[in-house]
């Protein structure tokens, strides 16, 4: 068949590339809703799930915007694909950990950002500093426990602690601990050198 090369020049063109993702997303939603799991079932849920992570890093984006659904399938969705998908999973992952998120889908963020395999050191760098901005400024506690989840997780992505950021997340933390928001208290642990 000629759909992988037809799918990599559509691509290509933003608006086509929106609409399939879209169309792949809608498809993929409804095999979860029906159950239908397997590769035996024509249009079940691992041959869409293949389908969308063909498309790659221009479906990462509106998979991670499935952690805004209210329902148990969308985060569902949006864990099992950003995983496969690797760092662009990732990075569409840091865009939802933005202030002007619900405290739910920050939080649900945060949680799968500390599941990736090694990211590379840049996006690595990136992870640690959304996570401990997270739990030094965000005004739900919920969100700053699996900031700091994630920062427990940093092991197995290979971030390194330093110093300098240990430092920089005691100022943060004491700043934070003084304004009325503050409801739990988080213990910050000195990294070693």
């Amino acid at each position: 068949s000629d759909w992988p090369l037809v799918r990599e020049q559509a691509l290509e063109d933003p608006r086509l590339a929106s609409f399939l993702v879209d169309n792949a997303l809608l498809d993929l939603i409804r095999a979860w809703q029906r159950g239908e799991f397997t590769f035996t079932e024509a249009g079940g849920y691992e041959e869409v799930r293949a389908e969308v992570l063909a498309l790659g890093a221009a479906a990462a984006p509106s998979v991670a915007a499935l952690l805004g659904l209210g329902n148990g399938y969308g985060p569902a969705i949006a864990s099992d694909v950003l995983l496969r998908l690797g760092p662009a999973g990732a990075r569409a992952l840091l865009a939802e950990v933005a202030p002007d998120r619900s405290a739910l889908v920050r939080g649900q963020a945060l949680d799968l950002l500390g599941g990736f395999a090694p990211l590379g050191a840049d996006l690595e760098a990136q992870v640690r500093t959304a996570s401990i901005d997270a739990l030094a400024r965000d005004p739900e506690w919920i969100v700053r426990e699996r900031a700091a989840r994630t920062l427990a997780a940093a092991r197995s992505l290979r971030i390194r602690c330093t110093r300098s950021s240990s430092a920089r997340l005691e100022r943060r933390m004491a700043s934070s601990a003084s304004s009325s928001d503050a409801r739990r208290p988080i213990s910050i642990t000195r990294c070693s050198s």
